[in-house]
């Protein structure tokens, strides 16, 4: 695991991560101070999150279509049992941006005995990254 992080800890942290990539975004496009002199409306992020509960060898989740994720422009955050999973460590997005494949064979399930593991997956539209 990348990581013991869990949504509460990461909260704060993150929603400050966000707040400073809107500042960006705004000073970039002329809206901050010492800009262009135009005037740029920030609008609120907007996010997505849904939850996926997963049965002992299972190597892949399907990315919800009403998410309609684009891994260019959209953050996509994935938690298993509330621990963050880290992308191209824990898992990696297949090029179409449709499934989340596992790194290691059954490396989410501790044996065949463990019970399911709850996915949560948080998808931040339009986060521009850095």
């Amino acid at each position: 695991m990348a990581g013991k992080i869990t949504i509460n800890e990461l909260s704060a942290s993150l929603i400050q991560y966000l707040k400073n990539l809107i500042k960006e975004e705004v000073a970039s496009s002329g809206g901050g101070s010492g800009g262009g002199g135009g005037t740029v409306t920030a609008s609120p992020v907007k996010y997505l999150k849904s939850s996926i509960s997963l049965k002992y060898g299972t190597s892949s989740i399907t990315i919800p279509t009403s998410f309609n994720f684009n891994a260019s422009k959209d953050l996509l955050m994935v938690f298993k049992n509330s621990t963050y999973l880290e992308e191209d460590y824990d898992y990696t997005i297949n090029s179409s941006g449709t499934t989340i494949n596992m790194m290691s064979s059954n490396g989410w399930f501790a044996s065949e005995d463990a019970p399911d593991c709850l996915f949560n997956l948080i998808v931040f539209k339009n986060v521009a990254k850095g």
